[in-house]
Parts: C-alpha cells; structure tokens; sequence
C-alpha cells in the first residue's frame, strides 16, 4: 500500500481470500500491449498483494543487473522465472494475477465504466483514465475523490473537496 496516493473503496464486494491463490495481484499496466507479455500478468506494485514466500524466492533468483521500478523488475523475474530458480525455491511455479483478476483488484490507469463495483484499491491520480470512465469510478469509489480533482477536464461529472488537507 503506497500511502499517500491510494485509496481502498469501501464498497468492494470481493474479500482478499479470492486471490490468495496469486504471489502477486496489482492494478493492469495500461503500457503493456501484448497479452503474452511479462507484465500482462501480476501488475502495477503501488498498491498490491504478494506472496512473501515468492518475494524472497524471487529476491534470492535476482540476477543483476535488470533495471527498473521494484514491481516491474519482480514481476518480471516471477513472470520469466529464468532456470526455474523461484519454482525450485517455492516448490511450484509463481502464479501471477492475469489482467482480467488485476482490473478486479485495483485501478490506476484503466477502468472500465460499464463495471457495476469498484476496485479494492484505486491509486496514483488515474491520471489517463477517460472522463466518461473516471466519472464511474468516482461513484462507484467516492473515496477515490480524495486522490485528485478532476475538473481539470470538464468532461468529468464529479468534483471532489477543494480541501488540500484532504489529498
């Protein structure tokens, strides 16, 4: 939970057991465009679960020198899973989250506004979101309002507190 830019929404109707199954579930990476990519799977860290005993077996298969944010660079190295190194040391294969259960968990660049319940967690301003989507989610996460102001594009229905202690 990366505090000060996320939120949890109160009206969540999964609970955290539904993705226990997963070493790591984050909101989907809108940059990723193909579906057989490493970062199709797993997604955004800011706001994430993951598996401790996948994390050390992942920190101990690191091979420097991948460069990168923290998430991308595990998400990677779970995802590729080089000489099955990690799957030795956990005694299975890692298991990342696909993108269709990383939309479920969080938001942060993508939502879609036919959805009928919020993310868990919606983080970092969804600052490419379209208005007609930040709009839903805005209703369907109202503390998400607390994140950013989103009339800088008027398009966008909701206006949040004007209230800088708020964010």
């Amino acid at each position: 939970f990366e505090f000060g830019t996320t939120v949890a929404c109160s009206s969540w109707p999964f609970s955290f057991d539904d993705f226990k199954q997963y070493d790591w579930v984050g909101a989907r990476w809108k940059w990723v465009k193909s579906p057989n990519a490493p970062h199709a799977f797993g997604g955004n860290g800011a706001f994430s679960l993951r598996s401790r005993d996948a994390m050390i077996a992942a920190l101990r298969a690191w091979i420097p020198p991948l460069r990168g944010n923290e998430d991308t660079v595990l998400v990677r190295t779970l995802f590729e899973d080089k000489d099955n190194r990690i799957s030795n040391n956990l005694g299975r294969k890692p298991l990342l989250a696909p993108p269709n259960i990383s939309e479920i968990f969080a938001a942060e660049e993508m939502f879609d506004s036919t959805r009928i319940y919020p993310p868990l967690g919606v983080y970092h301003l969804l600052r490419t979101v379209p208005p007609t989507n930040r709009t839903a989610l805005l209703r369907a996460c109202p503390e998400a309002r607390l994140l950013f102001e989103p009339l800088h594009d008027p398009r966008c229905a909701l206006r949040c507190p004007h209230d800088p202690t708020l964010l």
